[in-house]
This record gives C-alpha cells, sequence and structure tokens, in this order.
C-alpha cells in the first residue's frame, strides 16, 4: 500500500481558511516556500479538494522563464508543474492532461485505487 502524506498551513489558531472561506490569508516567507519545495520535490503525485485545486491552478500557468520571479517561486512552479495531481471532488472541475478527477463519495471507486499495487513511475 503506498504512504499518503498530509500538507498544510494552519494559523496559529488552527484557521485553514478566512472568516469568509478565503484562502488568501497565507503568503509563505521564502524559508517556507523553500520548505514545500523541498517537501514535494520528492512527492509521487498531489491530491486535492476541489477548492485547493482551483487555488493552486495559478501554478500551472506560472512562467518557469520569468526571471523577475523570485527563484522560490520558479522553483516551486516547476516542481508542481511536473506532477501529476489528483482532484477529489463531487463536481467535476475542467482538467488537463496531468490531473484526473475522481468523484469523493464512489466506494467502488476508492476501493480500486486502494487495491492497486504501489509503482514507481
Amino acid at each position: 500500500m503506498r504512504r499518503l502524506v498530509f500538507y498544510t498551513h494552519l494559523s496559529l489558531d488552527g484557521f485553514f481558511s478566512g472568516p469568509n472561506g478565503e484562502l488568501d490569508n497565507f503568503v509563505p516567507s521564502d524559508e517556507v516556500h523553500q520548505h514545500a519545495n523541498d517537501y514535494l520535490r520528492d512527492a509521487d503525485a498531489m491530491l486535492f479538494g476541489r477548492v485547493m485545486y482551483d487555488v493552486m491552478s495559478y501554478w500551472d500557468g506560472f512562467d518557469l522563464a520569468d526571471q523577475t520571479a523570485p527563484r522560490v517561486a520558479r522553483e516551486f512552479a516547476e516542481i508542481y508543474q511536473s506532477k501529476p495531481r489528483y482532484v477529489m471532488s463531487r463536481s467535476q472541475p475542467q482538467l488537463t492532461q496531468s490531473r484526473r478527477s475522481s468523484p469523493a463519495t464512489s466506494s467502488e471507486s476508492r476501493g480500486r485505487r486502494r487495491s492497486r499495487p504501489w509503482r514507481r513511475p
């Protein structure tokens, strides 16, 4: 069975989003961003819920050649764009080739995923 690692940001008082559900309250320092880069570099894939997938779609359009962007942001975008991404959602987001959607409520599809042997690409 594959190992699943959970990674998220929380405020010191335990909140993930703002009072109205907004997710723009966390802008990482270069040090925190570098930690995320180092942490995600070895990931085989990324798993998102619908809202976080939409938030992270910013990185799909990030220009890796933009030398005016901070180095740590360019590095993250390169890592992010190179990984397959899976979206668990009851709705069907628009996905491009390297992303897949799975219904969040399908016990049959969860069972199929659990029974797959672990393989490194």
